[in-house]
C-alpha cells in the first residue's frame, strides 16, 4: 500500500516487448531503470526485515529475562 499519492503506469506486455523490436536502446534503458528500481526496493525491504528481526529477538530475550 502507498504511503503516498503514487502515480503508475501500466505497459502491456506486448506494448513493452514492441520496444523490444523497434527500438533496442530504449527496451534496454527500460528495463536497466526497471531492474534498478526493483533492486531498491528490494534492499531496502530486506534492511526493514532485518530490523524487525533484530527488534524480535532482543525483545524474545528481554522477556526471558524478565521471567527468570
Amino acid at each position: 500500500m502507498a504511503k503516498e499519492e503514487t502515480n503508475i503506469l501500466i505497459i502491456s506486455y506486448n506494448d513493452f516487448y514492441s520496444f523490444f523490436n523497434d527500438n533496442p536502446k530504449v527496451f534496454a534503458l527500460m528495463v536497466l531503470n526497471v531492474t534498478r528500481m526493483v533492486t531498491t526496493r528490494l534492499k531496502s525491504a530486506n534492511n526493514i526485515i532485518n530490523n524487525l528481526s533484530h527488534e524480535l529477538q532482543e525483545a524474545k530475550e528481554n522477556s526471558s529475562k524478565k521471567a527468570s
